[in-house]
């Protein structure tokens, strides 16, 4: 009888695993930080820093948030008022490589041109959201 083997990885992968049912534990503190981050956006602040040692659980909760934001998995229960106050989100998911940030953005964004700055990325950017 064969058996499948199971990939495991100790880590979340906001890239790979964004489509990754997981059992993710909503602590206090990840439930204050959901609740801050909404909280702050809907006030106006739109950028936030989410920094800590390796192996705390960084990316595990920006996927749940992820996932609870489109619904795919309701980790944050709860917010259900707070959440339908919060504007609509595209998630753009990066992860760091050894290669350019500007030729992701590049790509993402779908710059056609061979050679490209900055401002032709931002522009893309503006294209697309307006």
């Amino acid at each position: 009888m064969a058996t499948t083997k199971i990939k495991y990885s100790p880590s979340i992968n906001i890239t790979r695993d964004s489509e990754y049912d997981f059992n993710y534990i909503v602590t206090a503190n990840s439930s204050k930080i959901f609740s801050q981050l909404f909280t702050d956006v809907l006030v106006g602040v739109k950028a936030h820093n989410i920094i800590g040692a390796y192996g705390i659980g960084k990316s595990s909760f920006l996927l749940a948030t992820q996932q609870t934001l489109t619904k795919n998995n309701l980790h944050f229960k709860g917010f259900d008022k707070l959440i339908k106050q919060v504007p609509n989100y595209e998630f753009v998911n990066i992860v760091g490589e050894y290669s350019s940030i500007i030729d992701f953005f590049a790509d993402y964004f779908e710059v056609t041109s061979k050679k490209y700055s900055a401002n032709d990325i931002l522009k893309a950017i503006n294209n697309r959201y307006c």
